[in-house]
């Protein structure tokens, strides 16, 4: 396949990284035929010196079952060869039973590395037409939707990327494991005086840029998950949610802390993205300044771009809570860490799903756990309801940070609330925290707590003298039992835990 409709080759292998056509033209080079042809002369004459056991027929064996042909070039010529080898006979009548072995393991090494990678190769070809296919998609979703179809094409050329690192990786590894053969049996044919088949060139693997990269990143922490690679538009959006690494400069490298949870899919209604961020550069603690996100309110911006973010994925049927690291500036230099977000999730039989969370600056003094008890943590409960027209969105949210709510729908971005704090100073997490607000209209009816009215345990009646009976004045006031509604805390990717649906 030298031409991908969009994307050449040489596109998809720079910006993969990594060239799986060369590497796959580099083993083709050699031809295990001829190498056979040379270790057949070697042992016919290592039979003429009477030196032969059972070792040359497996090693042939192993050959014939690996040998696929291709009509390539040998690396070497076999004539010279073989006429050197018969004619050092005397020299090297110890060594040719070794030799003879050493030729044929090469040989078959070289042959089963040139058949794995033209299978490979061959499942990439058809991968990269099945995303070719796609592309039909997106030049009629052009017509209508450019925005929509130029973040298609993104998500596709990622996918077509993504499989040719895939298929290199693998045939990158066919060929280290017939260069470990090459250079064991090169280390006897020197020692023993025979000529050397040449070693391969080193594959060429173009510079992957840092897009690239996390795109990458993406699909790997998307197919972790769902075992499959993302495609739509709401698979990408969550893939960034998932990807546990960090890309800004000032989080060092410092990964996020990520948990999840499975809700029922409602397909449709696309992914709900929820963004508690600070607005203000920096914000004031006790022990330093913490650094904000520095923005106002953007219907672009990504899961890092916040302190925490909340994405509900009604296509796919997750739930992803990732809090961000921290920043602490102090006067010995930045320290950087992340928290752990308490996330619980509930959802009824309409689709519609409970997000209650809270967390806290892991700087906190005492450690965010006792933040998270105290009036000074983010916190807030808000419910998603599917609706015809898409979902919307209502509860209560702590008055700091910012919060941000948008509905992503095949391209389409819709704002379904947000709320600016009262105080973005750097005071504004000391002026905020310990007051609430609410946004959206008013869902949380939603998902009523069940009440069980109580039994009355007061005194038991006694008898008086003469038999009449007596209930003593002090009673017991019933008291009712509250179960409230069914939830579950969001857990590791690993084990991702499923929400339960209440009635």
């Amino acid at each position: 396949m030298g031409e991908f409709r969009h994307f050449t080759r040489a596109e998809l292998a720079g910006e993969a990284g990594i060239d799986p056509w060369q590497i796959e033209q580099g083993l083709k080079a050699g031809d295990p035929a001829k190498i056979d042809a040379i270790a057949d002369g070697v042992h016919r004459a290592g039979v003429a010196a009477g030196e032969v056991d059972g070792d040359f027929e497996d090693a042939r064996r192993q050959f014939r079952d690996a040998w696929v042909s291709d009509g390539a070039r040998s690396p070497i010529d076999e004539s010279a060869v073989v006429q050197r080898i018969l004619a050092s006979v005397g020299a090297h009548r110890d060594q040719l039973r070794t030799i003879g072995v050493k030729y044929e393991q090469v040989a078959a090494a070289l042959a089963k590395a040139q058949r794995a990678a033209d299978s490979e190769i061959g499942v990439l070809e058809q991968q990269l037409r099945a995303v070719d296919a796609q592309m039909d998609a997106i030049d009629r979703l052009a017509a209508t939707d450019p925005t929509a179809a130029k973040n298609t094409m993104k998500g596709a050329r990622a996918l077509a990327v993504h499989f040719v690192l895939n298929a290199g990786a693998e045939v990158l590894e066919d060929r280290e494991a017939y260069s470990a053969v090459l250079s064991e049996a090169s280390t006897v044919l020197k020692a023993n005086g025979a000529p050397q088949i040449p070693e391969m060139p080193a594959p060429v693997t173009p510079q992957q840029s840092e897009d690239d990269k996390r795109r990458q990143n993406e699909i790997e922490a998307f197919q972790k998950v769902f075992g499959r690679a993302p495609v739509s538009q709401s698979d990408w959006t969550t893939a960034a949610a998932l990807d546990p690494h960090s890309y800004e400069a000032k989080n060092q490298g410092v990964p996020p802390n990520i948990v999840v949870g499975r809700i029922q899919p409602v397909p449709g209604q696309g992914v709900v993205r929820t963004n508690l961020f600070i607005p203000g550069e920096k914000a004031w603690t006790p022990v330093g300044d913490n650094l904000g996100d520095n923005r106002g309110f953007d219907p672009s911006a990504g899961p890092e771009e916040s302190r925490v973010a909340i994405y509900t994925d009604y296509d796919n049927g997750i739930v992803v809570a990732r809090q961000n690291p921290s920043v602490m500036q102090t006067s010995d230099g930045a320290q950087v860490q992340t928290g752990h977000p308490d996330v619980r999730v509930s959802q009824n039989p309409n689709g519609s799903v409970l997000v209650q969370y809270r967390a806290a600056d892991p700087f906190s003094p005492g450690g965010e756990e006792i933040a998270k008890s105290t009036p000074w943590n983010v916190n807030g409960e808000y419910v998603i309801k599917p609706t015809p027209n898409g979902p919307i969105v209502g509860g209560t949210v702590s008055d700091f940070p910012a919060v941000e709510i948008y509905h992503d729908d095949r391209g389409r971005v819709t704002d379904l609330g947000h709320v600016m704090p009262q105080n973005t100073s750097v005071f504004g997490p000391l002026a905020g925290l310990p007051f609430s607000q609410t946004i959206g209209p008013g869902l949380m009816g939603e998902f009523p707590d069940t009440v069980i009215p109580g039994l009355s345990t007061g005194p038991a009646p006694v008898t008086l003298p003469g038999g009449a009976p007596h209930v003593p004045s002090a009673m017991q006031i019933p008291v009712p039992t509250v179960m409230p509604y069914p939830s579950v805390t969001l857990g590791p990717v690993e084990s991702a835990p499923s929400v339960p649906v209440g009635k």
